[in-house]
C-alpha cells in the first residue's frame, strides 16, 4: 500500500513538473537541504478547525485554553479558510491534545490533525473526526468495554468507550467514541444478535436525511436532485421523543432522519462546569453528571466497572473529569 501511494505521489510530481515547464510564471525553488531547517520549528505543531462554522479568534483562544488546559503556555495563530495553528512543545501538552478528543466548541467538533509541510488551507478538506456516537436502550448486559470496541468498529474507527457507560453510571445509552468519515454515509443502525440497534451521532448536526452523509441537507444533496426530488424537509412525524425502532419509519427503505441526531439536554449551569459532577439533593447516591457536550447525563452509581469484559468488584463507583477507557494499538 505504501509503495502504491508513493508511486501516486511520484506521477503526480512529475505532472507539476510538466505544467510548470510549460508556465510563463517565474518559479522559486527552495534550495536542497533546506526543507528541514524550514520544517523543524512546525514539527510538533497542530492543525485546528471548528467543524462546520466560523468561530471568533479571541473567543476560541479563551475557550481551548479552559478545555486543553495544558501545563505549558501555547498560542493560537489563525490561518485562512478557518483553520488554525499551534506549537505545542511540551510533549506530554502534544498528546493530550492530539488524543484527549472529542473536544467541542459551542455544540461543534474541534477537528485536530497534525502539521505537514506545504499546508494549504483553501486546499484542505476535513475526511474524518472523532464523534461520539450513542446506542439508545442496548441491553445493559452489553455494557463491557470489549462488546462495545466492536461496535464502534463496525460504526467507524473505536478509540474508546465512555467512562460512565463502562461504570454503568447510566444506562439509557452506551457512549462510545468513534473516528468516523464524513465522506461516506454514516451507520445510522446495526444488528445486535436478532435485534436492531440505532445508533445516534452527537454534535453532527449538519447531516443529509437523503444521503446520509455530513456536511449538507437533502435540499442540496446530489443523490436528492437525481431522484428529481426527495425528503427535502428532513421531516420525522416522530422526531425529538425517545421511541424505539418500531417507532422510526421503515428503517431498511428511508435509515436517515432526525433520529439519528442525539438529542442534546442542555444544562443551566456555565459552561465552565462541563465534565463535572453534581450532587443530586435526594440523599440516596443519585447524581448528575453534566457530559462534554453539555447534556446531563442521569443515572445512579454502580459499584463496579465493565473494563475488560469483565465486573470488577470493589467499592463505591466513582466518576473522574475526562476520564475514559481508551483502547490500546495493536489490541
Amino acid at each position: 500500500m505504501e509503495l502504491a501511494e508513493e508511486i501516486i505521489e511520484e506521477e503526480r510530481d512529475s505532472g507539476k513538473e510538466a505544467k510548470i515547464a510549460v508556465s510563463k510564471f517565474p518559479r522559486v525553488i527552495i534550495e536542497q537541504g533546506k526543507n528541514a531547517d524550514f520544517w523543524k520549528p512546525w514539527r510538533k505543531s497542530l492543525i485546528v478547525k471548528v467543524l462546520g462554522r466560523t468561530v471568533n479568534f479571541r473567543t476560541f483562544e479563551v475557550k481551548l485554553r479552559e478545555l486543553w488546559k495544558l501545563d505549558q503556555y501555547f498560542e493560537l495563530i489563525d490561518l485562512e479558510n478557518g483553520y488554525f495553528i499551534t506549537s505545542l512543545l511540551n510533549k506530554e501538552d502534544y498528546q493530550k491534545v492530539l488524543e484527549g478528543g472529542p473536544w467541542i466548541f459551542q455544540g461543534n467538533y474541534v477537528t485536530i490533525s497534525k502539521w505537514k509541510p506545504d499546508f494549504r488551507p483553501t486546499k484542505e478538506d476535513i475526511k474524518t473526526t472523532l464523534a461520539w456516537v450513542r446506542l439508545p436502550e442496548l441491553p445493559i448486559e452489553y455494557y463491557v468495554e470489549e462488546f462495545l470496541m466492536k461496535v464502534g468498529n463496525v460504526v467507524g474507527k473505536a478509540v474508546k468507550v465512555d467512562n460512565q457507560t463502562l461504570e454503568v453510571a447510566r444506562g439509557k445509552c452506551a457512549r462510545i467514541c468513534v473516528e468516523v468519515d464524513l465522506k461516506k454515509p454514516l451507520t445510522p443502525f446495526i444488528w445486535v444478535n436478532n435485534d436492531l440497534q440505532a445508533i445516534e451521532y452527537e454534535a453532527l448536526d449538519a447531516l443529509c436525511f437523503e444521503c446520509g452523509q455530513y456536511g449538507h441537507i437533502a435540499a442540496n444533496c446530489q443523490k436528492n436532485s437525481a431522484n428529481g426530488g426527495g425528503n427535502d424537509a428532513q421531516v420525522n412525524p416522530v422526531a425529538g421523543e425517545r421511541h424505539g425502532i418500531e417507532a422510526r419509519v421503515a428503517p431498511e427503505a428511508n435509515p436517515y432522519g432526525p433520529w439519528i441526531l442525539a438529542k442534546q439536554r442542555r444544562n443551566r449551569l456555565d459552561s465552565r462546569l462541563q465534565g463535572t459532577r453534581t450532587q443530586g439533593g435526594s440523599g440516596l447516591g443519585s447524581s448528575n453528571v453534566v457530559g462534554p457536550t453539555g447534556e446531563i447525563c442521569e443515572g445512579r452509581k454502580m459499584s463496579f466497572s465493565r473494563r475488560g469484559g469483565k465486573a470488577q468488584g470493589g467499592g463505591q463507583g466513582r466518576y473522574e473529569q475526562g476520564e475514559t477507557s481508551r483502547a490500546n494499538v495493536g489490541r
